[in-house]
């Protein structure tokens, strides 16, 4: 006959079996649904949503339609973008114009991704599309040797190619008979004498130096920014009150930080012109956001659980409309834990600027 241990089980051999059995299945459960959330979280990252925004503006006479569009960083959608695509092309989307506010080239620097972007942009009334350059993108700017007569970076030159202009200097617009102007931020109100001088003084120090690469490629630069510096002059002698200012920059404006104790405007040959929309991008609506809820967890400068209307969206700063881009892809500034896209769907924006009140 067996022992009496073994006919009859002590309760705390029983309750530790039980208990390894509830902790496995506790294990098995959180498994689950970390390869659910995850699932969840690649699915959802690889679909790119439409927003739509109306925005008033008075100065204008008739309506116009902007995609705006902002750090890509590389991302693909599908064989060459065709997911990013079919955000505009279901819904047979037709814009004034495209506006890009930077941060398109990937950490590998590849621009494939934002060619193909590019190539798959919807129909443009006016066929303009602008962009500029993100904090974490390549130079667009060149001043050390390299292959070619063009100061500009190759990803600049190749997007010039497929229909895309950089943006550097105020250009203008003209839409169904009203002018409107596009403006890079740092143009805004450039000491255009000030810059001059400084690049002037550099040029003729570079033309003392002995002949080589550095010295040419430096000489090709500095040429590139005088002649830029006369074309925000020349566009300068054009604009008028009248007329309708929108500016693209990448980093968000503040309140408290720049421009806090003055409107936002662009400077003209003898007085300022009140912008009437910011485009930017820069925080990737968050990039992180607590499921169900939707609310965002970090952005730049150590701001944890920002305000919703400082990571995207519509909002006012001075007295002047910014719309902050979702953004489509991740920022390489947040830390590590955080650099990944997490319940945060990709999105683009189109803007529609009316008169009419909204």
């Amino acid at each position: 006959m067996g022992r009496k241990d073994e006919l009859f089980p002590s309760p705390r051999r029983k309750k530790k079996g039980h208990a390894g059995r509830r902790f496995i299945v506790f294990l098995l459960i959180l498994v689950i649904l970390i390869a659910v959330c995850v699932l969840f979280n690649s699915i959802n990252n690889g679909h790119v949503a439409m927003e739509k925004c109306s925005v008033t503006v008075p100065t204008l006479k008739d309506g116009l339609r902007i995609l705006h569009i902002s750090d890509l960083h590389g991302q693909t959608f599908g064989r060459d973008q065709v997911n990013l695509a079919r955000s505009w092309k279901d819904e047979n989307i037709v814009c004034s114009v495209v506006c890009i506010t930077g941060d398109v080239i990937g950490a590998d620097g590849n621009s494939a991704p934002f060619i193909d972007m590019l190539d798959k942009l919807p129909s443009s009334t006016t066929g303009y599309v602008f962009f500029i350059a993100g904090d974490e993108d390549p130079s667009p700017v060149i001043y050390t040797p390299h292959e070619g007569d063009s100061p500009m970076a190759s990803w600049v030159l190749e997007a010039g190619n497929h229909g895309a202009t950089y943006l550097d200097c105020p250009t203008l617009v003209t839409i169904s008979g009203q002018k409107v102007w596009f403006c890079p931020e740092e143009a805004m109100n450039t000491d255009t004498a000030a810059r001059r001088r400084d690049y002037q003084k550099r040029l003729d120090d570079a033309y003392a130096q002995e002949v080589s690469e550095e010295r040419d490629a430096m000489i090709m630069y500095l040429n590139y920014h005088l002649d830029r510096l006369d074309r925000i002059d020349e566009a300068r002698m054009e604009m008028s009150a009248d007329h309708t200012y929108i500016v693209l920059t990448h980093g968000p404006f503040r309140e408290g930080t720049r421009n806090s104790t003055m409107d936002v405007r662009v400077s003209g040959v003898s007085m300022t012109y009140p912008v009437a929309l910011v485009l930017a991008g820069h925080l990737c609506g968050g990039q992180v956001r607590i499921p169900l809820l939707n609310i965002p967890v970090y952005a730049d400068r150590d701001r944890w659980f920002p305000a919703e209307n400082t990571v995207s969206g519509l909002h006012a700063v001075n007295g002047t409309y910014q719309y902050i881009s979702p953004g489509l892809g991740s920022c390489r500034e947040y830390p590590w834990y955080f650099s990944r896209r997490v319940f945060n769907e990709p999105a683009v924006t189109l803007l529609t600027l009316t008169r009419a009140l909204k």
